[in-house]
């Protein structure tokens, strides 16, 4: 009699194979991101100053500042990014494509300008490394303002905003 009064109600049992919308197969399980900016020392920019910024895909992000940061360098943990913050990464990176972003031999990052980014990012069992500068690659410089901002520094977009 209650299988009856259930099924007369239209009420279903609570579907077991539903995702949450933020977190379905558009969005890498595996997304890490690492960016080594090789750039200015002292009071300067946030996207011009040697830095180091590495998101693993549990969302615990890493940053460090200064001379200390070179190859080899493992920045401490800042915490975890909350999952609006992770969104809008992941949004970048998938958006402006950066899995791919092509490298090119005569890149500005080759002509040794004041500032390099370094960078890796790895999502669904590819990793993509590769040299770019902030004028060659504005959503790269984007990204890293995800990341600067996610750690608790505010920065100001100027020219990036176009």
């Amino acid at each position: 009699m209650l299988l009856t009064a259930v099924m007369i109600c239209g009420c279903t049992w609570p579907r077991q194979d539903r995702v949450a919308p933020a977190y379905n197969l558009r969005y890498p399980s595996d997304l890490s991101i690492s960016i080594h900016v090789i750039g200015e020392t002292g009071p300067t920019h946030p996207l011009r100053t040697t830095s180091m910024f590495v998101l693993e895909p549990n969302r615990s992000l890493y940053a460090g500042l200064g001379l200390q940061v070179d190859r080899g360098y493992r920045p401490p943990l800042l915490g975890r990014i909350t999952a609006s913050q992770f969104d809008s990464i992941v949004r970048i990176v998938l958006d402006r494509n950066l899995i791919a972003e092509p490298t090119s031999l005569g890149s500005q990052a080759d002509m040794h300008p004041a500032v390099v980014y370094k960078v890796e990012i790895s999502a669904w069992g590819m990793i993509n490394r590769y040299r770019t500068t902030p004028d060659e690659s504005p959503p790269t410089a984007k990204l890293l303002a995800k990341l600067i901002t996610a750690s608790g520094t505010e920065v100001i977009m100027w020219e990036m905003d176009k």
